[in-house]
């Protein structure tokens, strides 16, 4: 099973970040989201995922897959500089998408952690 999912997800560092993506949407839609956007790139940026909850709030949600904690769990590498970019991009989608001028927002996170542990018991 592992190799046949390496071969199809690959092996670099943006293949392990679809990875993530995918178990996000999954983990979304087994939650009764609806999924608007994914990757919507703006200047400056992307959102990960653009969804819709089932409170009808419109979710902008990062991602974060780690395979290493030498940096600190996933959603502690989401930095200020990061979080302001999530704001300025979801300010654009919503001025481009009127639909939703008049939906409450919210900022998720969706973190990831693999982990190998070997000799474990």
């Amino acid at each position: 099973m592992i190799r046949n999912l390496m071969k199809i997800i690959g092996t670099k560092k943006s293949d392990i970040g679809r990875l993530g993506e995918e178990l996000a949407q999954l983990i979304l839609l087994k939650r009764g989201f609806k999924i608007i956007e994914r990757n919507w790139k703006f200047q400056g940026g992307e959102i990960d995922i653009v969804a819709l909850s089932k409170d009808r709030k419109l979710c902008f949600i990062e991602v974060r897959l780690r395979t290493q904690d030498d940096y600190g769990s996933p959603e502690e590498t989401i930095n200020p500089a990061k979080i302001e970019k999530l704001r300025k991009g979801a300010e654009i989608f919503i001025s481009s998408h009127p639909e939703f001028s008049n939906i409450d927002i919210r900022f998720d996170v969706i973190a990831i952690q693999l982990r190998y542990i070997e000799n474990a018991f």
